[in-house]
């Protein structure tokens, strides 16, 4: 039953909640279940709110991004420039190691 007390690491929405959580909504999320009372629909409240509140920050940086994709671009273009003259290296050290060169 619902207002059972519950042991809180059993139970998979407390350990999400976890995830997301900050350690003093975790332990208070922890008594909350050992006391019972409570209904799951609560609990999936909390998960929801930590999340977003836990992703917030990487939403806004991606709406960022996506709204300057030029940015992105050469961001890329300059990662597979330098990706590419390292390989290059690497793959010239190889095949003067093998007798290739």
């Amino acid at each position: 039953p619902m207002e059972d007390a519950k042991e809180p690491d059993e139970d998979h929405l407390y350990q999400l909640f976890r995830l997301f959580a900050q350690p003093d909504q975790v332990e208070e999320m922890a008594a909350m279940y050992r006391r019972g009372g409570f209904g799951y629909g609560d609990v999936k409240k909390a998960v929801a709110e930590a999340s977003e509140t836990y992703f917030h920050d990487a939403r806004n940086r991606r709406e960022e991004l996506a709204n300057n994709m030029d940015y992105v671009r050469e961001t890329l273009r300059k990662g597979a420039d330098r990706a590419r003259e390292v390989a290059g290296g690497v793959l010239s050290r190889a095949q003067a190691a093998c007798g290739l060169r």
